[in-house]
């Protein structure tokens, strides 16, 4: 549905991975741009293969202007830059959209990060986890994935049959199945069968019972929320499984209970440390961050519309 269209997708994590993924099984021509000396991740396992099936990929150092401008030379040849960098990291290298028009005038940027541009979180980073805390959906009760899932997919279904049909002037019959939507899901998480829940990507009790969420994957994550504490003796602790006796995991049990949820907020809410509160739904929904996504743009939360950044 989507042939003649090539996606430029500029991305080591999964969102804009998977993203990409989805629009090449669509058939669109999918450039992946990736940074010799950047962390990709999943790199050699079955979701990394996984993702970045019936892709192309080119290897550019983004922080030479030389490579830089051979980054901008496909620009001018994609209709869609899909992006899961950090507006301040696209700011650093001077990839913005309003300079990539220059290249493209038409050009289609989507761009993935954890909280939208200008957001009260900054560039704070952040995993699923966190993601989950702040949303309320950690909280309860079930949530119905597979039911809003067949929603999605039927949309990015009618979006590229849309495009085929103002390409071709002709129909197009889609046959969503939910079932074969959350299978999709299914098999990624498959592949990462042999991974272990550690004690910094953890949710834990605080002396309020509260709870919080610390989603520290990376090594860089986790020395933060040490040195913010001031406890070096916690960095051998990175990627240590849970299991209820081992010391480490006892350790940090003690350590969030000696505090409210509301004082380990205030501790830890400029760290970068990929921490969060897990909110009920009551208060997800009246937050501060919901707010002022609201403004000028009531409708889907989710996606916002610039013409100029």
């Amino acid at each position: 549905m989507l042939d003649g269209v090539t996606v430029l997708e500029l991305a080591a994590v999964l969102p804009g991975r998977y993203a990409g993924r989805i629009l090449a099984d669509l058939g669109a021509r999918v450039v992946r741009v990736v940074e010799p000396a950047g962390q990709e991740y999943f790199q050699g396992t079955d979701l990394g293969r996984n993702l970045n099936e019936g892709k192309e990929t080119v290897f550019l150092d983004l922080n030479d202007p030389e490579q830089r401008q051979s980054f901008f030379n496909y620009v001018s040849e994609a209709q869609v830059l899909l992006c899961n960098f950090r507006p301040e990291r696209l700011k650093k290298l001077n990839i913005e959209y309003k300079g990539l028009k220059k290249y493209r005038p038409d050009l289609v940027c989507c761009l993935i990060s954890g909280f939208g541009q200008n957001s009260i979180y900054g560039n704070q980073g952040a995993h699923d986890l966190n993601f989950q805390a702040m949303s309320g959906l950690l909280f309860g009760p079930h949530f119905p994935v597979s039911a809003l899932s067949g929603a999605l997919w039927a949309v990015i279904a009618v979006l590229a049959g849309l495009y085929q049909q103002q390409k071709t002037g002709e129909g197009i019959f889609l046959d969503i199945a939910i079932l074969a939507g959350m299978l999709e899901w299914s098999g990624l998480i498959a592949e990462q069968k042999n991974v272990r829940p550690t004690v910094n990507n953890w949710i834990y009790a605080t002396k309020d019972d509260g709870q919080v969420a610390i989603s520290a994957l990376e090594r860089h994550f986790w020395r933060r929320f040490c040195e913010r504490l001031a406890r070096p003796d916690l960095l051998d602790f990175y990627n240590v499984p849970i299991a209820a006796d081992h010391p480490a995991y006892i350790t940090l049990v003690e350590l969030f209970a000696s505090k409210t949820r509301q004082e380990w907020e205030e501790l830890l809410a400029d760290a970068d440390c990929c921490f969060s509160s897990v909110l009920p739904v009551s208060e997800a929904l009246t937050s501060c961050y919901l707010q002022e996504r609201r403004k000028g743009w009531p409708r889907t939360l989710a996606v916002k519309l610039f013409s100029e950044l």
